[in-house]
């Protein structure tokens, strides 16, 4: 067996994908490097107006930080795979994930290279990827995995190994570099949405292993979430935008053409989730006619199998303030 080249005595290797970064990007930067030895930094389409002060501002971690400046947006997928291929190409094994407003509870690291380090399944582990807290949400976050062939269940723990979990997010996960170069790159034509899942499913299918580290915390809010009430019930919906649905509903259908027969406790899950998510966004959400517009392009892209960055047009009619 390799020797692991994160330890809990070294640091370890962050990848962040920026894009429009928030004012307090750099104070988060200078917080990640408690927790990393190095740091590689793809930024997608910045603005040339703002390029040159961040990049005159990330110099001072010139030692620790390898920065990518794409010229345009290229979308999470393409950005995770520029990551992963700089860091095999730099000898690493291993990596760990962020979006770019995701915080480290601490000791988030050392607690997922421990868990790697003891995991019994450790040669076919894909991603292990951390608890998430959300810090609206009441509880910790819940994980599905397969009960049966048709059946799926949900799990959560405050501390301890999730093992053989379905579903994980790219944030705060740890992948298996190696595994990586096997399975293939995330899917470049997703853009994004649905990029983790079809990894994940994908290193299923092939006999790997998804776990969480529940040990492990990371501080990651999904969309902008808000409390809303909704007979009676307390629900948190999470009012992604009209491009994000057009690109939810689109690849979608994408997933559902290639995993719904092979993986099919998944395919009940996401055809409940689905229905869930349709009730929370219309009922409590704004914005509903262009997101109803955004599902209806997106399905019928995904439907004839148009990938990639959404069209300008379609994008155009889903921000029509945009700019103003």
């Amino acid at each position: 067996m390799k020797q692991i080249l994160l330890s809990r005595q070294s640091k370890a290797l962050a990848l962040i994908v920026v894009y429009n970064p928030p004012n307090n990007f750099l104070e988060h930067l200078e917080q990640l490097y408690k927790e990393f030895h190095q740091i590689i930094l793809i930024v997608n389409g910045i603005s040339l107006d703002k390029q040159p002060a961040f990049h005159n501002q990330v110099q001072r971690y010139e030692e620790m930080l390898s920065m990518s400046l794409n010229n345009k947006n290229l979308g999470i997928a393409t950005a995770l795979n520029q990551g992963f291929q700089w860091a095999i190409e730099h000898g690493y094994e291993y990596i760990i994930t962020l979006d770019q407003d995701s915080i480290p509870a601490p000791g988030m690291v050392n607690a997922l290279i421990q868990g790697l380090e003891n995991h019994p399944n450790r040669e076919k582990l894909a991603v292990l990827a951390p608890m998430i807290v959300e810090e609206l949400l009441p509880r910790l976050s819940q994980y599905m995995r397969r009960k049966n062939k048709f059946v799926y269940e949900h799990v959560s723990s405050e501390c301890g190994l999730l093992r053989n979990v379905t579903i994980t997010i790219t944030s705060g996960s740890l992948y298996n570099l190696e595994i990586w170069k096997k399975l293939g790159p995330f899917r470049d034509d997703f853009f994004i949405d649905y990029v983790d899942t079809e990894y994940n499913l994908r290193a299923i299918q092939h006999g790997y292993e998804i776990s969480v580290q529940c040990e492990a915390r990371l501080i990651h809010n999904l969309g902008k979430r808000q409390e809303k009430k909704l007979l009676g019930k307390t629900l948190y919906p999470t009012f992604h935008s009209p491009v994000r649905w057009y690109y939810i509903s689109r690849n979608r259908i994408a997933m559902l053409k290639t995993y719904a027969l092979k993986q099919p406790h998944w395919f009940f899950y996401e055809m409940i989730t689905t229905v869930r998510t349709f009730i929370r966004a219309f009922s409590l959400e704004d914005q509903r006619i262009l997101k109803f517009k955004a599902f209806l392009h997106g399905t019928y892209d995904g439907l004839l199998g148009k990938m990639g960055e959404i069209p300008p047009e379609i994008k155009q009619k889903l921000e029509p303030f945009k700019g103003n």
